[in-house]
């Protein structure tokens, strides 16, 4: 009986050695090799995160790392990246992470949102939201900056780029509040000659790329990667390149 009992004894303690070395193994293994692919998501039809998935893409290409994107509407795209069905974010604004606690930003902004004002015929200054007060304006619904911005002004929202573009080339609006790029990229693509963009913008803030906790050991390599491409230049070449082929217009 005792002799059984010792031979049980040794066979638990070597089963528990095991399990504890395949642990270890597991949570110090080489970040390289534990993460070859990443899936990302972006806003569903957001124009403004073309910059940032190639700015991403060139900055994982550095750390052997592949990344694929994954369209979600905003809310829900937060959501599940949150959860860990996918491994982060492209991009977003300061503070998600105080509503999503499993989201990590990593500290370098990848890109730029600019608000801006188009118009047909009527130029002026640009001095920030009051100076769109003489104006009829037109704002996408939803976007709760320009909702905010153009409060108990004389403010018609619409569903999309396309309206809002529409409606202020055939001169039912004086002017329109969108992101520079997405009113460039589809001003492009309705070809409409007259409405010009107004500088400087209402507002801009920058974007931030982040991971979820479970690639926490991933941040300060990409972040250090990203450090590098701004104090280069890099990030600023490919946003500005972008928007050089919005405004050449076809």
């Amino acid at each position: 009986m005792l002799k059984n009992k010792y031979i049980s004894f040794g066979y638990n303690r070597n089963v528990s050695a095991s399990i504890i070395i395949a642990i270890f193994m597991i949570v110090f293994s080489p970040l390289s090799l534990s993460v070859e692919l990443l899936q990302l998501s972006k806003i569903e039809g957001s124009v403004l995160t073309k910059i940032s998935e190639q700015v991403l893409v060139e900055a994982y290409h550095k750390l052997d790392i592949k990344i694929e994107f994954v369209s979600f509407p905003a809310k829900r795209g937060l959501m599940i990246s949150n959860e860990g069905s996918v491994d982060g974010e492209v991009h977003r604004i300061k503070k998600v992470d105080y509503k999503y606690p499993n989201l990590i930003r990593v500290p370098t902004a990848i890109n730029l949102a600019e608000v801006v004002v188009f118009t047909v015929d009527k130029p002026f200054k640009i001095e920030g939201w009051h100076s769109l007060k003489p104006y009829k304006i037109g704002i996408m619904r939803g976007i709760v900056v320009a909702e905010q911005g153009t409060k108990e002004m004389d403010v018609e929202a619409f569903n999309s780029y396309d309206q809002v573009l529409m409606m202020l080339n055939f001169k039912r609006i004086d002017v329109g509040v969108l992101t520079r790029v997405g009113g460039l990229y589809y001003l492009r693509s309705l070809k409409f000659k007259d409405i010009k963009m107004l500088e400087p913008p209402i507002l801009q803030h920058g974007l931030y790329h982040y991971l979820h906790v479970k690639h926490e050991a991933l941040v300060p390599k990409i972040n250090g990667v990203l450090t590098k491409m701004q104090g280069s230049g890099r990030i600023k070449e490919i946003r500005e390149l972008y928007i050089q082929r919005l405004q050449a217009r076809p």
